[in-house]
C-alpha cells in the first residue's frame, strides 16, 4: 500500500475538519463583536430613552403658564413623548436580558461543546484508521497464504469496516453541521425577541405619533381664532365712563361710575365698578390709612438666585409691600415672612 501521507484527504472528513474549525476559531470572535456593538446600541439606547423623557418633561413645564386647548396639547404630546420612551425602555431590557446575556452564555457553551466534540471525533476516526490498516494487512497476508475462501473473508471484514468508517464520517458531518446551524439559529432566535419588540415600538410610535399629529393640525388651524370663553369676553360691550364724582364725606376721594357700553344701559356687576382714589399734594397714591395692607395672588411660579428677589409659587397669597413704580418690579412678603422683589406680571391684586 501507498503511505498515508500521499492518499487523497476524504472530502467528508475536510468539510468536518473545516466545519469543527469554523466553530472553534472563527466563529466565537466574530460573535464577541455582534455582542460588544449590541452593547453599544443598548447603552445609547438607554441615553436616548432619558433624553426623550426629559424633553417630555420640558415641553409639560409649557402646560404652567399655557391653559386651555393649547396646553392640553402640550400635555398630550409630553404624555405620548413619555409613553413612547418608556416602550423604548422596554425595549432595551429585552435586547440586554433576552440577547446579550445569554448570547454571552452560548458562546462559552458552544466552544466547550464543540472542542469535546473535536476530541470524541478525532478519537473515533483515529480508532478507525487504526482498524483499517490491521484488516488490510490480514488482507494481504491472506493473498499469500491462506485459501481464497480466507481471502474472500478477509476482504468483506475490510470492506465493512471501511463503511462503517464512511457512515461515521457520514454521521458525524450531520452532526457538526447540524450543531452549526444550531448555533446560528439560536442566536436569530434570540435576537428576533429584540426585533419584535423594536416592531412593538416601531408601530405604537405610529400610532400614537399619527393621532397627535392630527392633534397638533388641528390647534395649528386655530391660531387665528379665540378660545371660546376670551371671544365671549371681548363681545361683551365696553364699559362707559359716566362721571366723577367727590364722595360725599366731603375728602379728596372721588368716585368713578361705570355704565353700560353705547351709553347706557345694563351695569357691569362682574367688575368693581366703583373705584376711589385719593389725592395728596396732586400725587396719585392709595389709601391704606384703615391699617389693611394689599394683597396680590402668584399666577405663575417665579424662582430666583437672587437674594433680593422673592420666589413665588402660583396661588401664593403675597402681601404687597411696594407697588411697581414703572420699573416692571414689586416688592411684597409671603407667608413665611420673606420679603423681596418679583415681576410685576406675576401676580393679581386681590
Amino acid at each position: 500500500m501507498s503511505n498515508n501521507k500521499n492518499k487523497p484527504v476524504n472530502p467528508v472528513t475536510d468539510v468536518i475538519l473545516k466545519t469543527i474549525t469554523n466553530l472553534k476559531v472563527n466563529s466565537p470572535p466574530l460573535y464577541s463583536e455582534v455582542i460588544k456593538a449590541s452593547n453599544k446600541y443598548q447603552q445609547q439606547s438607554q441615553l436616548l430613552s432619558q433624553a426623550g423623557v426629559f424633553l417630555a418633561d420640558t415641553i409639560a413645564r409649557l402646560t404652567v403658564h399655557n391653559q386651555g386647548d393649547f396646553g392640553d396639547g402640550f400635555k398630550k404630546l409630553a404624555d405620548t413623548l413619555r409613553e413612547l420612551e418608556t416602550k423604548r425602555d422596554e425595549v432595551v431590557k429585552v435586547l440586554l436580558n433576552e440577547f446579550i446575556t445569554p448570547c454571552k452564555q452560548n458562546i462559552e457553551n458552544d466552544q466547550k461543546d464543540i472542542i469535546t466534540f473535536e476530541k470524541n471525533y478525532k478519537k473515533e476516526r483515529d480508532q478507525m484508521r487504526q482498524d483499517i490498516v490491521k484488516l488490510e494487512a490480514r488482507t494481504r497476508k491472506a493473498g499469500k497464504k491462506t485459501t481464497p475462501e480466507v481471502l474472500k473473508q478477509q476482504i468483506t471484514e475490510l470492506n465493512d469496516k471501511i463503511k462503517e468508517s464512511e457512515q461515521l464520517n457520514s454521521n458525524r458531518l450531520r452532526d457538526v453541521v447540524l450543531m452549526e446551524r444550531k448555533k446560528h439559529s439560536t442566536f436569530l432566535s434570540q435576537f428576533n425577541q429584540f426585533l419584535d419588540k423594536e416592531l412593538e415600538l416601531a408601530n405604537d410610535t405610529n400610532t400614537k405619533l399619527s393621532s397627535f399629529t392630527q392633534t397638533s393640525r388641528d390647534l395649528i388651524n386655530t391660531q387665528n381664532q379665540l378660545p371660546n370663553d376670551l371671544e365671549a369676553l371681548i363681545s361683551k360691550q365696553e364699559r362707559t365712563l359716566v362721571q366723577i364724582q367727590p364722595q360725599s364725606d366731603n375728602s379728596d376721594n372721588y368716585r368713578i361710575s361705570y355704565a353700560g357700553g353705547n351709553g347706557g344701559g345694563e351695569s357691569y356687576d362682574s367688575y368693581a365698578d366703583n373705584y376711589d382714589y385719593s389725592y395728596s399734594d396732586q400725587t396719585e397714591s392709595y389709601d391704606n390709612s384703615g391699617g389693611s395692607e394689599l394683597q396680590a395672588r402668584a399666577l405663575y411660579d417665579y424662582d430666583s438666585g437672587e437674594s433680593t428677589d422673592l420666589n413665588l409659587r402660583a396661588g401664593d397669597i403675597i402681601t404687597v409691600v411696594q407697588q411697581d413704580d414703572g420699573s416692571g418690579w414689586t416688592k411684597g412678603r409671603d407667608s413665611y415672612g420673606n420679603e423681596g422683589i418679583f415681576p410685576s406680571t406675576y401676580i393679581e391684586y386681590v
